[in-house]
């Protein structure tokens, strides 16, 4: 199962007590109160709940990185509100919704990453970043990602890039910033606009581990597809197992 190749388990949802009065939930969505992204102070909905899962995430031997996005937050002092997250709710690192956002100045972005860096320490960074800080995915910045251990990518879409030069020069980050470029799969494995959840089929799964990405696997919508997900996991953890032995033996 997936279970035994699980090393970190990212809450995305769960800081729901508190938003912004002026907040409405996007289309399609029905979130307790509205877009709890964009809380000044990220609160679980259910404490005991939330924290049943982080130990049972521990005991398990994983990580465990809940959601925080210095994008979208309305928290008064972000940096004080990521070193209360990671100490009170004893969190393994953090979530990274995005960082700068669309601008042309990125340096405030990149001084953010350098000091949530500082803060973390040894503990996980893992970024989503599509398209920041330029609004492509063609035009990112190495440097920046350097301070994550993981980058998402891939959710915006390959703004007209083939697929296999998309993983190799954008999702990829072997020799370039050295963090582990994950593929956001639904965002950008169809030429066409938009998300298409489907359960990364054969062929990509070989494009990406040829080009040194690994997959973000979704469990959620991806077991509505049992037999294909079945299919996935013995394919794509079975070659991830044979390119860390030979990665040892070398």
């Amino acid at each position: 199962s997936a279970a035994q190749h699980c090393q970190i388990l990212t809450v995305h949802s769960g800081w729901e007590t508190d938003a912004p009065e002026w907040a409405e939930n996007p289309p399609g969505a029905s979130y307790t109160h509205p877009m709890p992204w964009a809380t000044d102070r990220s609160v679980p909905a259910d404490p005991t709940e939330f924290a049943r899962v982080r130990d049972e995430v521990h005991r398990l031997g994983m990580k465990f990185i809940p959601y925080l996005s210095p994008y979208y937050s309305n928290a008064p002092d972000i940096f004080a509100e990521m070193e209360r997250i990671l100490k009170e709710y004893e969190a393994d690192g953090l979530y990274f919704d995005g960082w700068c956002g669309q601008r042309d100045d990125f340096r405030p972005g990149y001084h953010l990453m350098r000091r949530a860096r500082a803060i973390l320490g040894h503990r996980i960074l893992y970024l989503h970043s599509s398209t920041e800080p330029f609004g492509t995915c063609r035009v990112y910045l190495p440097f920046v990602y350097a301070y994550a251990d993981f980058v998402l990518s891939g959710e915006a879409g390959r703004f007209g890039l083939e697929l296999e030069e998309f993983l190799r020069y954008t999702v990829s980050q072997y020799q370039v910033s050295n963090t582990v470029g994950m593929w956001c799969h639904y965002g950008s494995w169809s030429d066409e606009p938009g998300y298409h959840h489907i359960v990364p089929k054969t062929e990509h799964i070989e494009m990406a581990l040829r080009n040194h990405v690994r997959f973000w696997r979704q469990g959620r919508i991806w077991s509505k597809f049992p037999d294909e997900l079945a299919r996935f996991d013995r394919e794509y953890y079975r070659e991830v197992a044979r390119l860390r032995s030979e990665a040892i033996r070398r």
